[in-house]
């Protein structure tokens, strides 16, 4: 039996935008963060463990012609991984003697083909070829424990009128209002979660009532007192009386999530985020989430996370020196483009 996954170990990249660009990005199990310049790729390396990660067996075209190649590893051994293939089946059964996962993809078309693949000795192919462990994805997904996977864009932007069809919110129509209408639920359901296992503990009859209300509820009162102290400044305050998320700044006026800033909307987001992983192993990615934070909310980010999740992985792409100000600055933390290329 594999040992539980609980982070991604390393990121192997071949051919990035068709060209001689190769990356092999060994990460921590806690803070990563990837720095370059515009255009050096860090946005698309992120894009592209998202995309894999959630949809191996359906990896999206405009992401997988980017690469030649892309593997996840994680902490105990597993991978994911894609291959784009290309050549006639002639020359790749020759390569194949030193390429295992083509070696799989071969033995998996002639399963399918039959009788047929004789004549396909001369056919060009050009074809994406997702697997886990090595398995193509339909035999080998069994194998994988997935873990939560959480990607926080806080890019903001109108939603268009399809997506409004789709997504529409209860007060919104922008991106970050989308993810914190999908956020309220999971926050919803994180509290429902730690009802019942207050009850449970209560029943067991092994600790009193306000240790287990204590340590049951330590992180989101953590969260809640988080939110007070950073939004002080505009005298907003998260309202504690009610099972949602609101704001108050004085007894008569009730703030929407949806009416706050961007930079307030992304804030809450991200440590909303971390709230309802509720302390389990996650890999939670973010895009420059320095957009519209002020300089003091990006020094305390990573710790915040943090706090409310010590478990997360928390990979990031910055163009911003405020975010790893606080102790996050050394070469063990953060990963330049250059770097992590390999031949």
């Amino acid at each position: 039996m594999r040992t539980e996954i609980t982070h991604i170990t390393k990121v192997k990249i071949t051919k990035l935008w068709g060209e001689n660009l190769n990356f092999e990005w060994h990460l921590n199990p806690d803070v990563n963060v990837l720095a370059g310049d515009n255009g050096s790729g860090k946005s698309t390396i992120l894009n592209l463990i998202v995309g894999l990660l959630t949809g191996a067996d359906n990896f999206p075209k405009e992401v997988d012609q980017l690469v030649y190649s892309i593997s996840i590893e994680f902490n105990n051994s597993s991978t994911v991984s894609m291959e784009r293939i290309r050549g006639s089946i002639e020359n790749l059964e020759k390569q194949a003697d030193h390429d295992d996962l083509l070696k799989k993809f071969l033995s998996n078309l002639r399963e399918i083909e039959g009788r047929n693949y004789k004549n396909l000795k001369e056919k060009e192919i050009d074809i994406s070829y997702p697997a886990v462990n090595g398995k193509p994805v339909k035999a080998g997904r069994e194998e994988l424990e997935v873990i939560r996977l959480d990607h926080v864009s806080t890019f903001d932007q109108a939603l268009l009128p399809i997506e409004l069809l789709r997504k529409r919110t209860a007060e919104g129509e922008t991106y970050l209002d989308f993810l914190i209408e999908r956020l309220e639920k999971n926050y919803l359901n994180y509290q429902v979660d730690i009802g019942r296992r207050a009850l449970e503990a209560l029943s067991s009859g092994v600790e009193e009532v306000s240790s287990i209300r204590q340590r049951i509820d330590s992180k989101k009162s953590l969260f809640l007192d988080l939110m007070d102290d950073l939004f002080s400044h505009t005298e907003k305050r998260i309202d504690r009386h009610v099972n949602g998320i609101s704001f108050l700044k004085s007894p008569k006026q009730v703030i929407s999530p949806y009416h706050l800033s961007s930079g307030e909307k992304q804030l809450l987001i991200i440590l909303l985020t971390a709230l309802v992983q509720d302390n389990q192993p996650a890999v939670m990615i973010l895009d420059e989430p320095e957009l519209s934070l002020h300089t003091d909310w990006q020094e305390k980010l990573i710790d915040h996370i943090r706090s409310l999740n010590e478990n997360a992985q928390i990979i990031i792409a910055t163009h911003s020196p405020f975010m790893v100000s606080k102790g996050w600055a050394s070469e063990k933390y953060v990963f330049q483009m250059d770097k992590i290329k390999s031949r």
